[in-house]
C-alpha cells in the first residue's frame, strides 16, 4: 500500500514554514510600524492613518495576482540540474531573507519611501515563490496521501507562527503614553533578523536533501498509482483533458475557497476593533481569542487528513465550514466576552479541517507538468478574497456598526457551504475500475520504494 514518507514530507515543508514565519512577522509589526511613521510625519493618531495603512497593505496582495500565475507557468515549463520548483525557491529565500532585515532599519530611520517600497517588494517575492514552494509537495508525493502531507506542512507553519509569537513577547512595539511607537531600538530588528537566518537554514537543509529529480523518478510509479485512485471524474494526462464533471467540481471548491477566505479575512481584519467597539473589552482578548484559534488548529491538521481519508473530503470540508458557520453565527448574539474563547476553539479547528483538505483537492486534478498551475488558482482565489476582504466587510460595518462583522462572517461562509453541497464525487464504480485497470493492465506495485 501507498506510505507517506514523513521524512520527505518534513523537509519540504521547511520552506513552507519559513513563508510562514514571513508573513507573521510583517503581520505582527507592519501596521504599527506604518501607523507610527504616518503619524510622525503627519500628526495625528493611528487611527486617523488606517485606511492608508490598509492600502499599502494590501497593494502587494495585487501585484501578486499577476506575478503568482507567471511564475507557476514558468515553474511547469523549467527543466534545470535542480529541478523544476528548486531554482524559484532558491531565487525567492535569498531575496527575501536580504531584504527583509532592511525593514526595521528603514523604520527606525523614518523613511516612509523606501520602506514602503522595500515591503512592497518583499510581499511580491514571498507571495510568488510560495506557490513553487506550495507545488513541491504534491510533486513528490502521491494523489491519496496528500490530505496527511497537508495536514503535516500546515502544522509545521503553525508552529512558526507560534515561534513569532513569542518573539513578539520577547522584543515587543507598543503605543507610548504620547501616542508613538514605544520600542528598543537595540533590539526591534531581531525577529527580522532571526527570520532571515531561519529562511537561509532552511533553504540549506532542502538543497541538501531534495534532490528534485532523483525523487521524481523514484516516487513515479507511486505517483501513478495515486493517479488512478485520484477522486476525480477522469483520469487527467497531458493529452486528456478535464471533463464537463471535473471542470465543474473544480469551479464549485475554488468559489467555496473564495468564499471562506472572505469571511475569514473580514474577521481577521476587524476582529480586534469589534472587541473594543461592542464588547468594551482590549486588545489583549482579541490576542487570547487568536490563541485559542492557533493551539485547537494545530491539534486538528493531522486528524483531518485522517478524516478526510475515511469519510471522504467533501464531508471533511463541510464539517469543518459548520466548525465555522456554527461560531461565527453564535458570535451575533454572544456578549461575553470569555465565551468567544471557546466559539474560536471551533473555528480554529475547522478552520484547519478546511485548508488542510482543500490544497489536495484542488491539485487533484493536476497533472505533474501543471501542478504549479493550478496551485496558483488555489491562491488566486485566496489572495483575491483577503484583498476585497478588508473592503467589503468595512462597507458594512460603516452604515450598520461593527455588530453587522459576523452576521456578515456567517453569511459568507454559509455560501461557502452551498457551494460544496453541489460538488459531487466521482462514482465509486469508476474508481473500481481504475483499481483494475492498474492491477491487470498496469501490473504496478502499491509498495513504496522509499
Amino acid at each position: 500500500m501507498l506510505r507517506l514518507d514523513y521524512k520527505r514530507t518534513f523537509y519540504t515543508s521547511l520552506g513552507v514554514m519559513g513563508i510562514f514565519i514571513v508573513f507573521q512577522v510583517l503581520e505582527t509589526y507592519m501596521s504599527v510600524f506604518l501607523s507610527d511613521l504616518f503619524v510622525k510625519r503627519y500628526g495625528g493618531i493611528p487611527s486617523d492613518h488606517t485606511h492608508l495603512v490598509g492600502i499599502i497593505l494590501g497593494a502587494g496582495n495585487f501585484f501578486t495576482l499577476v506575478c503568482a500565475p507567471l511564475i507557476s507557468y514558468l515553474s511547469d515549463k523549467t527543466k534545470s540540474r535542480l529541478g523544476k520548483r528548486m531554482p524559484y525557491i532558491i531565487l525567492g529565500t535569498i531575496l527575501t531573507a536580504i531584504l527583509l532585515p532592511l525593514l526595521p532599519f528603514l523604520y527606525m530611520a523614518n523613511n516612509i519611501l523606501w520602506f514602503v517600497l522595500v515591503l512592497q517588494v518583499v510581499v511580491v517575492i514571498t507571495d510568488t515563490y510560495r506557490v513553487p514552494m506550495v507545488a513541491l509537495m504534491p510533486d513528490i508525493t502521491p494523489k491519496p496521501l496528500r490530505n496527511k502531507a497537508s495536514g503535516f506542512v500546515d502544522l509545521m507553519g503553525y508552529i512558526g507562527i507560534i515561534f513569532v509569537g513569542i518573539m513578539a513577547i520577547i522584543f515587543p512595539a507598543k503605543l507610548g503614553t504620547d501616542g508613538l511607537l514605544s520600542y528598543n531600538p537595540a533590539t526591534i530588528w531581531v525577529p527580522f533578523v532571526v527570520t532571515a537566518v531561519l529562511m537561509v537554514a532552511f533553504l540549506i537543509v532542502m538543497v541538501l536533501k531534495i534532490k528534485e529529480n532523483k525523487l521524481a523518478s523514484e516516487v513515479k510509479n507511486d505517483m501513478l498509482v495515486g493517479e488512478k485512485l485520484a477522486e476525480i471524474d477522469t483520469n487527467v494526462t497531458d493529452e486528456i483533458k478535464l471533463s464537463k464533471f471535473d471542470k465543474r467540481n473544480l469551479t464549485l471548491i475554488l468559489l467555496a475557497i473564495f468564499f471562506w477566505n472572505l469571511s475569514f479575512a473580514a474577521v481577521q481584519n476587524y476582529g480586534a476593533v469589534f472587541g473594543l467597539e461592542v464588547l468594551d473589552v482590549d486588545t489583549g482578548w482579541w490576542g487570547i481569542v487568536t490563541i485559542s484559534l492557533t493551539v485547537f488548529g494545530m491539534l486538528s491538521m493531522l486528524p483531518a487528513g485522517n478524516l478526510a481519508n475515511k469519510i471522504g473530503r467533501k464531508a471533511t470540508i463541510i464539517l469543518g465550514l459548520i466548525l465555522i458557520f456554527v461560531p461565527f453565527l453564535a458570535a451575533c448574539f454572544i456578549k461575553t466576552p470569555w465565551l468567544f474563547y471557546i466559539a474560536f476553539a471551533f473555528a480554529g479547528a475547522g478552520w484547519a479541517i478546511i485548508n488542510v483538505v482543500s490544497y489536495p483537492m484542488v491539485v487533484e486534478f493536476a497533472t505533474e507538468k501543471n501542478l504549479a498551475k493550478f496551485t496558483a488558482q488555489y491562491y488566486f482565489f485566496k489572495t483575491l478574497a483577503y484583498c476585497l476582504a478588508p473592503i467589503l466587510a468595512s462597507i458594512f460595518i460603516t452604515r450598520r456598526g461593527y455588530e453587522i462583522l459576523f452576521i456578515y462572517a456567517a453569511v459568507v461562509t454559509l455560501l461557502a457551504i452551498i457551494c460544496f453541497m453541489f460538488y459531487k464525487k466521482p462514482t465509486k464504480k469508476s474508481k473500481d475500475d481504475n483499481l483494475t485497470q492498474i492491477q491487470d493492465n498496469e501490473n504496478i506495485s502499491y509498495t513504496n520504494k522509499q
